[in-house]
This record gives C-alpha cells, sequence and structure tokens, in this order.
C-alpha cells in the first residue's frame, strides 16, 4: 500500500521521474527474472508497505506451481504468478482454467487479465456460461470491452434467475461496466421484486447515468408503495438530472 517514483537518470546526471506506482502495482521484476542490474530508482512518496520477493522465492514458486494439487494453494499461484509476466507464464496459468475448483477458475481469469494476452480472449468466452457466479463475473469483467453483445446477453441471462443472489451479482457487475452495456439491464432491475437488487441498481444509476430516460424511470419508481425506495430513486433522479443539465 502507499504511493512510490519511479525514477531514471538523464541526461545530466538528474532524476527524472517515469511512472507512479501505487497499491497492487510492483517493480524490480526484471532484475528478478533476468539477473540484470536495476535500471531505475524507486522512491516512496508517501507511507509506503511493500512485500519483498528475492530469486530464491520466487522459483519456490515456479516449482510449487508444477506440483501443487491443493485448491487453495493453486487459486493463489494462479492469481499471483502472472504479476511477474515470466515468458512460458501463460501457457502455465491457462491449463488452470480447467481445474474442477471454482476458486482455481475464477482466480486464473483474474491472473490472466493482468498478462493481458490476447490469446485468453476467445478462450474466455465459455467461461460466461460458468456455473459459478464469481467465475461467470470474472468472465464478464474480462470480455466487456472484446465481446460486449456476449457480455449484455449473459446479464441479461443471470438477471432473468429465479435465485435472488445471481440477479444481485448481476446487478452488481452491471453497475461496474460501461453504461452503453448495462443501462437497459438496471433499468430492468428496477421492477425487481427484491427490495435490495432495485436499491442497488438504483445506487448505479445514480452514480453514472445520464440519460433522460433514466430519470423518467426513476421518477416513476418515486409513485412506488415503498417509501425508502421512493425517496432514494428521487435523489438519483435528481443527481441524474443535474449531470444532464
Amino acid at each position: 500500500e502507499g504511493a512510490v517514483s519511479v525514477r531514471v537518470k538523464v541526461e545530466g546526471g538528474i532524476d527524472e521521474e517515469v511512472a507512479k506506482l501505487h497499491s497492487g502495482d510492483y517493480f524490480g521484476e526484471r532484475s528478478l527474472l533476468t539477473g540484470e542490474t536495476r535500471s531505475a530508482t524507486v522512491v516512496a512518496i508517501t507511507d509506503t508497505e511493500c512485500w519483498r520477493l528475492d530469486k530464491a522465492a520466487f522459483q519456490k514458486i515456479l516449482k510449487l506451481s508444477e506440483t501443487e494439487t491443493h485448491e487453495h494453494v493453486l487459486a493463489t499461484i494462479a492469481k499471483y504468478l502472472p504479476f511477474f509476466k515470466k515468458p512460458g507464464i501463460f501457457e502455465r496459468v491457462v491449463e488452470y482454467l480447467k481445474h474442477p475448483d471454482w476458486r482455481v477458475r475464477a482466480n486464473t481469469i483474474e491472473g490472466l487479465e493482468i498478462l493481458n494476452d490476447p490469446r485468453a480472449i476467445p478462450l474466455m468466452v465459455p467461461f460466461l456460461s460458468d456455473q459459478d457466479n464469481r467465475v461467470k463475473g470474472n468472465a464478464v469483467k474480462y470480455l466487456v470491452k472484446s465481446h460486449p453483445d456476449e457480455v449484455r446477453k449473459a446479464l441479461a441471462e443471470m438477471l432473468a434467475s429465479p435465485h435472488v443472489w445471481m440477479r444481485d451479482s448481476a446487478v452488481f457487475l452491471a453497475g461496474k461496466i460501461d453504461l452503453t452495456i448495462s443501462e437497459d439491464l438496471l433499468l430492468t432491475a428496477l421492477e425487481d421484486d427484491a427490495p435490495e437488487i432495485v436499491r442497488k441498481a438504483i445506487s448505479s444509476l445514480e452514480a453514472q447515468a445520464r440519460s433522460p430516460r433514466v430519470v423518467k424511470a426513476l421518477e416513476e419508481l418515486t409513485r412506488n408503495g415503498d417509501k425508502e425506495l421512493g425517496q432514494a430513486a428521487r435523489t438519483a433522479a435528481d443527481a441524474v438530472r443535474k449531470r444532464l443539465s
């Protein structure tokens, strides 16, 4: 956690900042992977806490990924091994997509997103139909830019589920992606029988929407018998209306 500045020497021996890193970022991977001397200096610019991984520990992780069978350990490996972006990591990690445990599959999708290798994109599409909620959700986030129609269809199917927990996940995901893809879904969710689903849809529309039809739908909801939802819809409609002005 924290923030650091990455600096390199330029002409005249002056340190020039080339990047700022924050929580979740990493540095020093080139030296770790190749043994090269460092090419930059990293300076903390806020109170910062880092994890240190030496070469011996890294080699143990690589070795562990070849032999480990426990699903919890594999799930951790699948998620964090891609941070090192070493040649051959993609081929190793992608195999975990076949694992029967949902944790491993879900974390593998997150790991492949870190790698940002285009070879993974077509492999993600089948996971939009995965039986596990988190796996399906991670696939939605991965594919939202490359396969928006498929993502919209998958979310619509989730929203039509008889299970509240599945519809809840659909609304959560719809609120995290571009509203050009999910606005229709969130408007549909305003008609859900479960108040918690409607509340989350209102919140997502309040945060992002810029459409007159959203204002109209929220205004209609203010006439709902539920006073709490009606007040939330009124506040959201005001926020969207202000955004449009």
